[in-house]
């Protein structure tokens, strides 16, 4: 009887945390924790930009950091298709006032899908090519390579989210840049012809 009266009790409270759960979605976005947000430069005021034909198309692969001619596939990344990216990538993009045609964003599961063996963004090493197919014009390569990702699992009564606390990595053999988010923010790096 006395455990009746004790299930009774804590039914209420039960209900209770459970409401409140339903009632707070889940806005974790786990998988964009991670990403790297690359601006390809196309302001016509600058000399060191690219131009429409150039964005029109840019391939990006991946491969292993310890064997460097083996490149997967190539992704083809298509303007157009930029700004057809998911919804909450796109929402993440404009709050941080990044045009979704000229960001490339290279997270755990896009451009290229999860890896088999589970590994993240940072068991690879990336290679941008922006090239203009019109004959005779020049290719413009950025390796991306030697990325740091770490992060840890918030909690609160509901929910618990992955978030990324600290994120660099380099482009062609440069310093590191430093874009480990704060507000919740993308931190992009704009890449620009030499």
């Amino acid at each position: 009887m006395k455990l009746f009266l004790r299930c009774v009790a804590f039914a209420p409270l039960l209900a209770l945390a459970a409401s409140c759960c339903a009632n707070n979605p889940l806005n974790c976005n786990d998988l964009q924790a991670d990403s790297l947000y690359l601006i390809l430069n196309s302001n016509p005021a600058d000399s060191h930009s690219f131009s429409a034909a150039e964005l029109d198309t840019v391939y990006l692969r991946r491969y292993s950091p310890t064997d460097s001619t083996t490149l997967s596939d190539p992704v083809t990344i298509v303007r157009a298709q930029q700004q057809q990216t998911n919804s909450s990538l796109l929402a993440t993009l404009k709050s941080a006032n990044l045009d979704p045609s000229t960001t490339l964003v290279i997270s755990n599961n896009e451009p290229f899908p999860p890896s088999i063996t589970g590994g993240k963004l940072n068991a690879y090493n990336y290679l941008l090519t922006v090239h203009d197919n019109a004959q005779g014009a020049p290719t413009y390569q950025f390796k991306i390579n030697s990325i740091q990702l770490k992060g840890d699992y918030v909690a609160d009564a509901c929910s618990t989210c992955y978030k990324n606390t600290y994120k660099r990595f380099r482009v062609n053999g440069g310093p590191y840049q430093d874009v480990t988010e704060s507000g919740g923010l993308p931190v992009a790096v704009t890449l620009s012809k030499p």
